[in-house]
């Protein structure tokens, strides 16, 4: 009986299924300008902590670690322009 209702679910499941990834450029580019714009944010946090002062050798450091980490993820991730999506093959599939 169990394994009726089991079965039952998985196809229902797969039956209502959404459709499969497709690519869109504007979307990509929208969250890569969040992710961006996350990076700044947290950097500028990490600024305003070192400004306020009152701060331990030890957050300095910690600071100071994160600080070029989130620099080199920026340069990384968002000042470089994004390469076009590979063009599908001609012809029919081999499958």
């Amino acid at each position: 009986m169990k394994y009726w209702i089991w079965l039952g679910i998985l196809i229902s499941a797969n039956a209502v299924a959404d459709e499969p990834y497709r690519y869109d450029p504007a979307r990509m580019q929208a969250l890569i300008k969040v992710r961006c714009q996350e990076l700044v944010d947290k950097q500028a946090v990490i600024e305003k902590r070192e400004r306020l002062g009152h701060n331990q050798r030890w957050d300095q450091e910690k600071m100071s670690r994160r600080k070029a980490e989130l620099r080199e993820q920026y340069d990384r991730e968002c000042t470089q322009p994004l390469a076009a999506p590979a063009a599908a093959p001609a012809g029919k599939p081999r499958y």
